[in-house]
């Protein structure tokens, strides 16, 4: 997964860093809102697997209030964790070498990346 998100961030700024006048922070902006939805779905489907709990009915009475409490705090544990980690330094000294001559470069068109991130985003929080 780390592998993955890395590969996502390099590829996205790249694409950015020639459209864009701030890059990294379209580049995080969209890898944030793609892990998040993941692991928001994750967490959503290991509670009702296992503990056959959904998470509106954590709080019967305010059922969207516990949703949304439940999506801020994953939101913002993964928006921490990537600004923290990925800044323009760590791409350009660590992701462009180990990236740079990747086969899926050429394979995986920018502009299909940028049309996958919102649809991976929807059929994850859905």
């Amino acid at each position: 997964m780390k592998r993955l998100i890395d590969y996502i961030v390099y590829r996205l700024y790249n694409i950015y860093r020639h459209k864009d006048p701030a890059p990294l922070a379209s580049a995080t902006a969209f890898t944030i809102i793609v892990v998040s939805s993941f692991y928001v779905f994750g967490g959503a489907l290991i509670l009702r697997i296992f503990f056959n709990v959904s998470v509106r009915e954590i709080n019967p009475d305010a059922p969207r209030l516990s949703v949304l409490i439940y999506v801020f705090f994953v939101f913002a544990i993964v928006y921490w964790r990537i600004k923290k980690k990925y800044t323009e330094m760590y791409i350009i000294k660590s992701l462009t070498p180990r990236f740079e001559k990747s086969k899926y470069n050429k394979k995986i068109k920018g502009w299909m990346l940028i049309v996958l991130i919102p649809i991976w985003f929807l059929a994850f929080m859905i």
